[in-house]
């Protein structure tokens, strides 16, 4: 098919990678990496149902999100679970405490060589003292490169910083880049990098997203994406096949903001399920499907052992009707089924839904933890709960494990060159998987880094409990 599955998968839902990280952000609370799960051949059915939108709701822009605090917001055809502060942060960051050494960051190893400049794009926020969250933690990350990691083969890590969405300040900031000759230009999360990528395409200039752009840029041959976008997506087919489900249920949102939710479920969707030895088949419901409660109660009737949710704002409802018909199977949950706010509207709350991400912040797992050391550390006046935050850490951090071992001048060519050819890395925080950016991670998709996924179990109140990695190589991998 032409699109990638990286790009249905924006199709289906273009901001579900931050609902992923909102409130499973500071949930993922249970001790230590469970075992890997196994995986099993057992075959089955595929159904989705298409729901359509309501009449009079309106799609909400995508929002920065500064706490883990919730609110419902109307969106096309859902409630959209949001954050409610912006992701701006003005706590300046600073150098690292002299009174307090955090055992978790490691040994010193300063880079005493001559300083490497690289990009940093942020739509979060330049101005003097208002720098995003993504900014702060990407600075606290080169900090630590440079003074625990040795920098790039020995050069310490500047980061120069530019607007992502204002041409006015982009054009000029971006062509002083080129014009430096940067290496490389890294980005945590933003809506677009069409302008920057026009400007340094050109020039060689690779470009490392730890999240690809919402618009759907970042798909250039000197693009690379560090994240797993397909977690909530291609995790519930892993698991459908690993608990021996023989038919498979998928309620999928209607109404996303490019009217294209029908068919991208299908195009995404049967692929997946498909590799997980599961035979598709789908019942698409239009207008008249006459509500969630009423498709999904007349859907469970077919009898599926395995219930997955696609898309925001329908996880309550979907979970309400299941729950009034006593259905025993596995639910795979979207990314907003996390919270109370969702599970203090089902009875009996969201206990035994499954959620999936492509990161953790089990306080138990190694590179949560030096997360943490590193922005107390570096940013001690900086909120580490702020998805941005971690974000713009992680794309350093991703950024120099990528690339590990390279060695003499630190140029765009050399980049791409150490960029493609890397051995793998542990994930950024997700110590219990590593990615790798040879082309070969997701199929069809050269440009994806990561595989890495993780599974937990909500408890009533909405709160992911024993994250587990999944491997979901059999479901994107070639």
């Amino acid at each position: 098919m032409a699109d990638t599955f990286d790009d249905l998968a924006v199709a289906l839902d273009p901001a579900f990678h931050e609902r992923q990280r909102n409130e499973l952000v500071a949930r993922l609370l249970a001790p230590g990496p469970s075992p890997r799960l196994s995986d099993s051949e057992e075959g089955g059915d595929l159904v989705v149902i298409e729901l359509a939108p309501s009449q009079g709701q309106t799609m909400a822009r995508r929002r920065r999100w500064a706490t883990v605090a919730m609110a419902a917001v109307v969106a096309t055809a859902v409630v959209v679970v949001a954050l409610a502060r912006t992701g701006h942060d003005p706590a300046p960051v600073g150098p690292p405490s002299t009174t307090i050494q955090d055992a978790r960051l490691g040994p010193r190893r300063t880079a005493t060589g001559s300083s490497v400049t690289i990009g940093f794009l942020t739509d979060g926020g330049t101005a003097a003292g208002a720098e995003g969250a993504d900014v702060a933690g990407a600075r606290a990350a080169a900090a630590y490169v440079n003074d625990h990691l040795g920098g790039v083969d020995g050069h310490p890590i500047d980061v120069a910083v530019c607007a992502a969405d204002d041409a006015t300040t982009t054009v000029p900031c971006v062509g002083d880049l080129v014009a430096r000759d940067v290496p490389a230009v890294v980005l945590a999360d933003v809506r677009t990098s069409s302008v920057m990528e026009s400007m340094v395409g050109p020039a060689g200039m690779p470009v490392v997203s730890y999240r690809a752009p919402q618009d759907g840029s970042g798909r250039t041959s000197g693009s690379f994406v560090l994240s797993n976008r397909l977690a909530s997506f291609a995790g519930p087919a892993q698991l459908a096949a690993q608990t021996g489900a023989r038919r498979v249920l998928v309620v999928v949102a209607g109404g996303f903001d490019n009217g294209r939710s029908q068919s991208d479920a299908q195009s995404l969707l049967r692929p997946l399920y498909a590799r997980a030895g599961i035979t598709a088949s789908f019942e698409l419901l239009g207008s008249d499907a006459g509500g969630v409660s009423s498709a999904v109660t007349a859907a469970v009737a077919a009898n599926p052992d395995f219930v997955h949710i696609v898309g925001p704002g329908i996880c309550a409802s979907t979970l309400i009707a299941l729950r009034s018909v006593a259905f025993a199977g596995t639910i795979a949950g979207a990314p907003d089924c996390v919270g109370p706010v969702v599970a203090a509207r089902i009875p009996g709350g969201a206990a035994g839904v499954r959620v999936f991400s492509s990161e953790s912040v089990d306080p138990a797992d190694a590179e949560v933890a030096r997360y943490r050391a590193v922005m107390a550390t570096y940013a001690p006046g900086v909120n580490a709960d702020v998805t941005l935050a971690a974000d713009g850490y992680a794309a350093i951090i991703g950024f120099a494990r990528a690339l590990t071992g390279l060695q003499g001048d630190i140029t765009p060519a050399t980049v791409r060159a150490a960029m493609h050819s890397m051995a793998a890395q542990t994930t950024p925080l997700l110590a219990a998987q590593t990615f790798r950016c040879d082309g070969t991670q997701v199929d069809g998709d050269p440009v994806a880094c990561s595989r890495a996924t993780v599974v937990a179990t909500l408890d009533a109140n909405g709160t992911p409990q024993n994250p587990t990695p999944i491997d979901i190589a059999r479901i994107v991998g070639p």
